[in-house]
């Protein structure tokens, strides 16, 4: 008799994969790419024949039986044991008078608790009784083995096995592809053809040094762990008939549509015309939908990035270059994000963007999962915890657009993240009727923020005369927070230390700066001459990164300035 192995597989990760392996590994103790589906359901539920029916999919499918290792071969690997217990946590939540306080405690309670990688399955189910015929469901999962595709999957093939317990027959359902297929696909693709693309791509279109260098573009090494939130907005189904007439015009997607809006709000903010983010693709290579199997279940999306250049074209032809360059770069094949970080010239532990945007167009009927299985559907949701600075998920429902931004409260405020929003939902509201438009002249600035600014009491009126100097305030916080940050820009910081030590400086050298050893590049007056900051800065002791200390210590010292020749550029 032959034994059976315990393992039924073992093969490497695929290049996404392993991006989100390396960032879990980076904050081992953060939910990072965790999922919470949950869902309220009403009928007659067999709790026993439901948690086996969720066993039965894990069986089904190697990816949710594989763990991930990175500590014994030189590149990490998954493998996939040939049975993985399923955790299923039952609870009575009978006596609960707020259920969706209690599950808001719950949700958070459970991410808590990230899995270990190592140990299958990276999936977990709670079945909580809210009353004898009404139940919550959390299937909490990890996109290391489930992507969005895989979630309606998923849950059809659960509620068929849980149908056919019910009944006791067998289930109707095809053999299930392993996702060694997938993985394979993708090792044997070229990848010269995708870095020739984007190698090009950047040469034409360089990023301004400020832009790759921007501040949420932090080293693993210098960003504090992730802190995810949350906020959304809902645009009415009028608007997106109207989107997607426009769309339909200018022959491209709705998503298309989505991103433009989005690069016009990540330009006004950045004050830059060029402008780089992701873009979550789902990749289904028509030969492993092989007739005769089930779906294939896994991770299979990669990030597309999208290059976007904000100026004077009209809105319908940028649409339609916007689409044309995405349809060029999918062709050359997907990139890696650490390819892309280093055409970029980035450092090895930073992101190549700091933005993110998912249209969701996957196949997820869960009214369609429930039929003829006793259940009903009363309320259901999905939280997702990705670790990029910005993440925006866009989902076009029935009664309209869902625009959903998660943001790194480390990177971004919730007043940041809110102006983002409202902006791309002013932008959105402007396409329809600026088609023929430039774009640069489109309206992005929300209502609220113009009110605000046209209807201010101050408007018209003079200021207050201030109680003191601005050198003096400056003084008195650097007496009072010496190590805070006074001055910021493109990821360099200066606490106020370093500010009032270099104005000191100039203040020292001032009453005569020709005598000082300073470059005069000319005098104009014995009263009036033109000081050259660049050689000043290496006189003091230091490369120059802001004209700030120079006149602070200019005023401190009583002394007017202009400057004459200012430098957009002011960084080496």
């Amino acid at each position: 008799m032959t034994a059976v192995r315990p393992l039924e597989d073992a093969y490497p990760l695929t290049r996404m994969q392993q991006t989100l392996l390396v960032r879990c590994l980076s904050y081992p103790t953060q939910p990072l790419y965790m999922g919470q589906w949950w869902a309220v359901l009403e009928g007659d539920l067999d709790e026993q024949a439901f948690a086996d029916a969720w066993q039965s999919a894990v069986d089904r499918h190697t990816t949710l039986r594989s763990g991930f290792h990175w500590d014994l071969k030189d590149q990490p690997f998954q493998v996939a044991p040939r049975q993985a217990g399923l955790t299923v946590r039952r609870d009575d939540w009978s006596g609960e008078p707020d259920w969706r306080a209690r599950l808001d405690t719950f949700l958070a309670e459970d991410r808590a608790q990230p899995f270990d990688l190592k140990k299958p399955p990276l999936m977990r189910i709670a079945c909580l009784r809210l009353a004898p015929r009404r139940h919550l469901v959390v299937w909490t999962r990890h996109h290391l083995t489930v992507d969005g595709w895989s979630l309606g999957v998923i849950l059809d093939e659960v509620f068929t096995l849980y149908k056919a317990r019910r009944t006791g027959q067998a289930p109707s359902l095809p053999p299930a592809p392993a996702f060694r297929a997938y993985v394979d696909w993708e090792r044997a693709t070229d990848r010269s053809a995708a870095l020739d693309h984007w190698r090009a791509v950047l040469a034409a279109h360089p990023l301004a040094e400020s832009d790759r260098t921007e501040k949420n573009r932090a080293t693993l090494a210098e960003a504090s762990a992730p802190d995810i939130r949350a906020i959304s907005r809902h645009l009415p189904a009028s608007l997106t008939v109207d989107l997607s007439a426009l769309a339909r015009s200018a022959h491209v997607t709705l998503n298309t549509v989505v991103q433009a809006a989005w690069a016009i709000v990540g330009s006004r903010l950045a004050g830059s015309d060029t402008i780089l983010f992701g873009s979550v693709e789902t990749i289904r290579p028509p030969h492993l939908a092989r007739s005769g199997t089930a779906d294939l279940v896994g991770m299979q999306i990669h990030i597309q990035p999208v290059l976007a250049q904000v100026g004077d074209m009209p809105l319908r032809d940028w649409l339609e270059s916007l689409q044309a360059n995405a349809v060029a770069a999918r062709s050359a094949g997907s990139i890696g994000m650490d390819d892309l970080r280093d055409l970029l010239g980035l450092p090895r532990d930073c992101l190549p963007f700091d933005s993110l945007i998912g249209f969701q167009n996957y196949p997820l009927d869960e009214a369609g999962a429930f039929a003829d299985s006793g259940l009903t559907l009363a309320d259901s949701g999905d939280i997702t915890l990705p670790d990029m600075p910005l993440n925006l998920m866009v989902e076009q429902q029935p009664d309209g657009l869902c625009l959903h931004l998660m943001y790194d409260r480390h990177r971004y405020g919730e007043h940041d993240a809110a102006l983002r929003l409202d902006m791309l939902a002013t932008t959105l509201t402007a396409l329809p009727e600026a088609a023929a438009h430039p774009v640069a002249t489109i309206d992005a600035m929300p209502a609220s923020v113009r009110a605000t600014l046209l209807g201010a009491p101050w408007v018209g009126t003079p200021l207050p005369r201030p109680e003191q100097t601005v050198v003096a305030t400056i003084l008195d916080r650097a007496a009072d927070q010496p190590d805070a940050p006074a001055l910021g820009y493109a990821g360099q910081r200066v606490t106020y230390t370093e500010l009032i030590g270099a104005a000191s400086a100039v203040a020292l050298t001032a009453p005569d700066v020709r005598d000082a050893g300073l470059r005069v590049a000319k005098v104009v007056a014995p009263e009036l001459c033109a000081l050259d900051v660049e050689h000043a800065a290496r006189f003091l002791g230091g490369r120059r990164r802001y004209d700030e200390p120079f006149r602070v210590g200019l005023c401190d010292r009583s002394l007017s300035y202009e400057d004459i020749n200012p430098d957009p550029h002011p960084f080496p």
